[in-house]
């Protein structure tokens, strides 16, 4: 069986002393682990493609539906060669990586999702701020997985959400008057914070957003992942220390000690 997709590397695994075993999301298939036998050995043109961000065109072959395929050939398709030395945009682009290995079962597809990925690695070489970048991008990921986010109508009464909170267990939004006794386990929603969830625009709804409000989504997005994984991941933990991630909202949606 031969298999011709466009992929982006997930994760490269060392096998032996000169393969690796490297996942790929791909637009046709999911995630797809294959095989890419002596690619460590020696210098060849495939080692580059495959140690970056870049959209990949991918050759691979299988002898049985449930083997593990064979790379035979890949070619940079779309490349991002700037995101790979801007320190903050790689350590977003891992915690995508992360985000799909962990909750995307193999043989899956997710066109949309895929295409939402692409675009956001698209604009994180192009110099995009990562925090807001990556709030766009969960929450996309979170509708595409079927987890997404409500904020027509409270979780408690089922009135308006404005000018409230948002409950992170429950994924929707609350009510002032509902949210009022339990402010200290919820998240407050501004009116900008609101708009940028309900619309998830790039870049439109983010640029109104405060560095805190962008803190706010983005934890939002990692702890709906995590909760929809069933366990914590570990990359947005790494990436909000690194962005300045107020350390409070870390510990209130994340789980992590300030």
């Amino acid at each position: 069986m031969r298999i011709h997709d466009q992929g982006l590397v997930l994760r490269r695994t060392p096998y032996g002393e000169a393969s690796l075993v490297v996942q790929f999301f791909t637009r046709g298939q999911g995630v797809l682990g294959v095989l890419a036998r002596g690619i460590r050995g020696r210098k060849r043109p495939e080692r580059a493609a495959l140690a970056g961000f870049h959209d990949l065109d991918l050759w691979a072959g299988r002898r049985a539906p449930a083997a593990l395929a064979t790379l035979t050939g890949v070619e940079i398709a779309r490349p991002r060669h700037r995101l790979g030395r801007d320190g903050r945009a790689t350590a977003a682009a891992q915690v995508i990586q992360e985000v799909l290995v962990r909750l995307l079962p193999p043989g899956d597809p997710h066109h949309r999702l895929f295409q939402y990925t692409a675009a956001a690695l698209d604009r994180l070489d192009a110099g995009a701020e990562a925090l807001a970048l990556l709030g766009w991008w969960q929450g996309w990921a979170l509708r595409e997985l079927g987890f997404g986010w409500r904020l027509d109508a409270c979780a408690g009464c089922g009135g308006p959400v404005t000018g409230g909170y948002f409950s992170v267990r429950r994924a929707q939004g609350v009510c002032p008057a509902c949210g009022a006794p339990y402010r200290e386990r919820l998240v407050p929603l501004s009116p900008a914070l609101e708009q940028a969830m309900a619309r998830l625009e790039w870049p439109g709804a983010f640029d109104i957003l405060s560095p805190g409000e962008r803190s706010r989504l983005f934890g939002i997005g990692s702890a709906g992942l995590s909760r929809f994984g069933g366990r914590r991941l570990s990359a947005p933990v790494w990436f909000g220390r690194s962005a300045g991630l107020d350390p409070h909202t870390l510990q209130r949606l994340i789980g992590e000690r300030p």
